[in-house]
């Protein structure tokens, strides 16, 4: 899949679109002309959405790789592959659950509160 989005994305910069098309600002061309590709390659529609929603994930992590920081703001884009804030909200995660259940100070009186808070919230419902 990799080597097909970087195919496409090609195709982006080269195509009537330019330089929106490359940073996901695509239009009616440039996607009749993708899915023109897919049927001429076989590809059934009903496998359609999920090849692309692939190629869209590996055409974002290649768009980051090759467009500077600064024109991905410019077009409202957040600089971090999808792998990358995947695996910021993996240690976010942690990062809670630790606290949560951390048998120190802090973490004691995390669970401290979030016992209470759902004691009050059964009481509460309960009146």
């Amino acid at each position: 899949m990799r080597a097909f989005a970087e195919v496409l994305f090609e195709a982006r910069q080269h195509s009537c679109a330019g330089r929106r098309a490359r940073l996901r600002r695509t239009h009616a061309p440039y996607r009749r002309w993708v899915g023109e590709v897919y049927a001429e390659a076989g590809v059934p529609a009903e496998r359609r959405n999920s090849i692309r929603s692939s190629v869209s994930w590996h055409l974002s992590e290649i768009m980051r790789e090759s467009v500077d920081k600064e024109t991905l703001a410019d077009h409202g884009l957040k600089p971090q592959t999808q792998s990358e804030a995947n695996q910021e909200h993996r240690k976010q995660d942690r990062a809670v659950v630790r606290a949560l259940t951390s048998r120190d100070v802090a973490g004691g009186s995390l669970m401290a509160i979030t016992a209470a808070a759902t004691v009050l919230a059964k009481v509460d419902g309960a009146s």
